[in-house]
């Protein structure tokens, strides 16, 4: 699983990188990316905790993995991943060094590669 999230990560470096030595645009750092592809499973973590989403631990349920992930609204759903790519664009424009439509695309493009 953690292998498909983190490949995303060096496409879209190695993106960023060809398109910044063909027009001097920005280089994203690798750490951004790996943050970014895993920034759905944070929030679901922060909102598990908070008692927004819900999760519970039942003996069984699948031959890997006990957690029954049966309310995740906010973060796992396509809407809730689409307003966290969203905002992760909007979030890189606050940055000089990450400013630009093309950048902030690939790190949206991260985020929402979690739900693919």
């Amino acid at each position: 699983m953690f292998t498909g999230h983190y490949s995303f990560s060096f496409a879209g470096r190695a993106l960023a990188d060809q398109s910044a030595e063909k027009s001097g645009g920005k280089h994203i750092p690798l750490w951004l990316l790996f943050l970014a592809v895993q920034w759905i499973d944070v929030m679901w973590s922060i909102f598990v905790l908070l008692g927004v989403e819900k999760v519970r631990i039942v003996r069984g349920f699948t031959a890997s993995n006990a957690l029954d992930l049966y309310y995740m609204p906010y973060t796992h759903s396509l809407a809730g991943v689409v307003c966290w790519s969203a905002l992760a664009y909007g979030v890189c424009q606050l940055f000089p060094q990450l400013r630009g439509a093309r950048t902030g695309l690939i790190v949206a493009a991260s985020v929402f590669s979690h739900w693919i």
